[in-house]
């Protein structure tokens, strides 16, 4: 096994670990080409980059299409590149979008809610549709060399849930569950996403029986300190940094107070280092690396 992977899996089994992981949801293809100052990016040029930065993990996204208003089929979800990847020593996440994500970019804002009050029904067999999909480009993933799969449901907005509780556990946990089922029973390894503030449902992700969780911002009420002690052990926290983090990174005393605070977490263990949103045109890719390095 690759550095890397073993490192990730130490972190994900909460056992401390030397030097922090590193990883990040989204690198724009923008920022790769500006750094390495070369067009087109491709495989290459992000091998380079996530090379250049250290990191032990990379995130594989679908290619972006348009599916217009009916629930894709499991062949029309690609991974570009997928074969490079599975031949690096990388730690490989993919990511599939959750049936509240589909529901909102199939439906709209609008229709997706009130379809809660006009037909629960029609919520429950959507939910289903998308499980289905993403059953069956798991268990085609799991075969193909990832190491595991990020299930990203935006849930939150910044102030707290975008639905109730009860809507939440009625209508998308039980899916959940047997999908975290699914990724475990091919050997992988489950990890939630959403934005925004989900603290209302922690212990709900827990006994869903994800291994981790990406995104807490603490500009959202996700300190991640504080779930650390409401969690423990039961989920690796992936992903804190802020804007203002990376900034005052640059200055030697800030990046300090960082880098001790980073330190800490890591010692404990279920702890893997990144920003909350990834890597983006507009982001200070200068405090992000001297954090990186750690010095």
């Amino acid at each position: 096994m690759s550095l890397s992977r073993e490192r990730v899996y130490k972190a994900i089994k909460q056992q401390p670990l030397e030097e922090f992981v590193k990883g990040e949801l989204i690198i724009e293809d923008e920022v790769v080409a500006k750094v390495l100052n070369k067009q087109p990016v491709g495989f290459t040029e992000k091998y380079e980059f996530i090379e250049w930065l250290g990191l032990d993990i990379v995130t594989i996204t679908l290619l972006e299409k348009e599916f217009g208003k009916e629930v894709p089929q499991a062949s029309d979800l690609v991974f570009p590149d997928l074969e490079k990847w599975a031949a690096t020593s990388l730690f490989i996440f993919a990511v599939l979008d959750g049936p509240f994500e589909w529901g909102l970019r199939l439906l709209g804002l609008n229709d997706f809610f009130g379809l809660f009050r006009k037909s629960p029904q029609q919520v429950l067999e959507l939910v289903e549709k998308i499980e289905k999909v993403n059953r069956e480009k798991i268990r085609e993933l799991a075969g193909r060399g990832i190491n595991g799969v990020i299930l990203a449901d935006d849930i939150a907005f910044k102030q707290g849930l975008y639905i109730s509780p009860k809507f939440l556990r009625e209508y998308f946990f039980p899916s959940y569950t047997r999908l975290v089922e699914e990724i475990k029973k091919q050997n992988l390894v489950a990890f939630f996403h959403s934005d925004g503030n989900y603290r209302q449902v922690l212990e709900d992700i827990i006994r869903a029986g994800f291994a981790g969780l990406h995104c807490l911002d603490r500009d959202s009420g996700m300190d991640i300190k504080a779930i650390k002690k409401e969690v423990g052990k039961s989920l690796c926290l992936w992903g804190h940094l802020t804007g203002e983090d990376l900034k005052i990174a640059k200055e030697p005393e800030g990046r300090k107070k960082v880098i001790n605070f980073v330190n800490e977490l890591s010692a404990v263990g279920g702890f893997i280092l990144g920003t909350t949103t990834g890597i983006y045109h507009g982001i200070d890719l200068d405090g992000l690396v001297l954090l990186y390095q750690g010095k």
